[in-house]
């Protein structure tokens, strides 16, 4: 073999490595962890908690006054189990509103992702609101389960 036609292999073959590596490191890199003390850091917590089905650390990120009546047992009532998710921000469109109250855009994603997925994507904008120096879910927070705790105020 000559070494022209030895050379022609050593290209596809360190970028066929270099693939496989960013690939690896791709599939093994942690999730951003945002700050909890911001807007978009407790959204982060909530949405953790709920999938981690530790509905109590959960509801303690909602407001309590917008929450009166609802328990944690509402909360894991109502989210769907089984059906894995994960949440994208959209950092570059979280909004202030006055002094204490911030809006996250998050986009839910359900389900199996890939060809064969059946995968869905829900956008949802969770509304913050500062309490003291803590931020709070307030208003109507997913997974949407405030009508069941308080029918009788609607």
């Amino acid at each position: 073999m000559t070494v022209g036609k030895q050379n022609r292999w050593i290209w596809p073959a360190v970028l066929g490595i270099a693939v496989v590596a960013l690939v690896a490191i791709a599939l093994n890199r942690e999730p951003v962890q945002l700050d909890p003390n911001t807007p978009e850091g407790t959204v982060q917590a909530y949405l953790q908690a709920i999938g981690d089905s530790d509905y109590d650390a959960a509801f303690e990120l909602l407001d309590p006054e917008e929450y009166e009546g609802c328990s944690p047992a509402d909360l894991a009532t109502s989210v769907n189990r089984g059906e894995p998710f994960t949440a994208v921000f959209d950092t570059e469109n979280i909004e202030k509103v006055g002094n204490d109250t911030t809006l996250v855009p998050v986009r839910m994603q359900f389900g199996s992702t890939g060809p064969f997925g059946n995968g869905w994507t829900q956008w949802e904008t969770f509304i913050l609101t500062d309490r003291t120096g803590s931020w709070l879910i307030t208003e109507e927070a997913w997974p949407y389960f405030v009508w069941s705790c308080r029918e009788g105020d609607f």
